[in-house]
């Protein structure tokens, strides 16, 4: 159980390593310029507008999906089926 746990953390640090900087997030600040930690944002607001988030740390909530040749982000578990 251990080892699938930290399978699951070390599958999501490298996704997250290869997404941020595709997005061009430079800095680990709020947008709204704050030190109040992320800013939740929708994945449609994300996807919409990114660069009103770029240089910003944001809080995505999605059903993320990491197999061994695909790894995605969606809105819920039924949209990656």
């Amino acid at each position: 159980m251990k080892c699938i746990t930290r399978r699951i953390v070390l599958g999501a640090i490298c996704v997250l390593t290869s997404v941020v900087p595709l997005l061009g997030i430079t800095a680990v600040a709020a947008v709204d310029g704050g030190s109040h930690g992320p800013l939740p944002v929708s994945l449609v607001a994300l996807i919409a507008s990114p660069r009103q988030y770029n240089g910003g740390l944001v809080h995505v909530t999605g059903y993320l999906n990491l197999s061994y040749e695909s790894n995605a982000v969606y809105f819920h578990e039924e949209d990656s089926r």
